[in-house]
């Protein structure tokens, strides 16, 4: 599913997953994540699920970055 106010530039995947109120630039692939919202994805960007124990959210962000993480604890 891919929402609106949402831009995909070209030579982007996306599989199994829903974006909504996002931009995904160039050669960008985002798979089985899930739903994505207001978010910017860059350039040549690999989005995807990780079986790896122990499961945690693996993160590389640059200087400046912003990043909201839904929790999956009650």
């Amino acid at each position: 599913y891919v929402g609106p106010f949402t831009s995909i530039y070209f030579g982007c995947t996306l599989e199994n997953t829903e974006i909504e109120h996002s931009i995904v630039l160039e050669e960008s692939t985002i798979r089985g994540v899930g739903r994505i919202e207001d978010s910017l994805i860059g350039k040549q960007v690999e989005v995807s699920p990780s079986s790896a124990l122990p499961r945690a959210h693996r993160l590389m962000l640059g200087d400046h970055s912003r990043v909201s993480i839904a929790s999956t604890r009650g």
